[in-house]
Formats: structure tokens, sequence, C-alpha cells
């Protein structure tokens, strides 16, 4: 297996552990959004957006889902299943689902 989509699920991941970490930092602080970076499958990108907390917990809750600017939807490994102003929630299937489910 491996390949393109093992690879995009892996870069995301990263992605998503970056912020997670963001999301229990600004835990201390009574905020209501966080700036985050975008969870594309692009290891060079450098994009920020906001979402509101909640909104962001709710992505967290399943592990192939992940935070991106519109424009990084990959439809050929991911569908949009949530929608905000700056960002939109993907869920990855497939084997871009796969390895971002695999521990790092």
């Amino acid at each position: 297996m491996g390949g393109v989509e093992d690879r995009v699920g892996k870069n995301e991941a990263i992605f998503r552990q970056v912020n997670e970490r963001i999301a229990e930092l600004s835990a201390d602080y009574e905020v209501d959004a966080l700036e985050i970076l975008c969870e594309c499958a692009d290891v060079r990108c450098s994009e920020r957006l906001t979402i509101g907390v909640e909104a962001y917990r709710q992505a967290r809750r399943a592990v192939t889902t992940f935070v991106v600017v519109p424009a990084h939807v990959l439809p050929k490994v991911e569908e949009i299943v949530a929608e905000g102003e700056s960002y939109v929630v993907v869920r990855k299937h497939g084997a871009a689902a796969d390895a971002a489910a695999e521990p790092s």
C-alpha cells in the first residue's frame, strides 16, 4: 500500500497534532475561537484559519477528520462534512483515512 493517499493522511495528522497543542495551551484562557494551522496535506502550507473552540472540539472527535481552508480540499481522498466561515472540516476515506488513524 502507501503512495499519495498514505502520505496525505500522515501529513495531515502532523498538522492536527500541532493544532491540538495550540488548543491545549489556549484552554487556560477563556477564548471563543482558535487560530490554527490548515491541516491540509501540503507540508509547505502555512495558512492559518480561525475556528470556534466548540467546532474544533467536534472536528477532533474522529481521527479521520481535519480542518482545512476551503481551497485545500482533495476530493479524491476526502469529503466535506462541515463548513465554517474560513474553513471546512473534511473526512478522509480509503488509504488516507487508514494512514491518518495510525498512531504516530
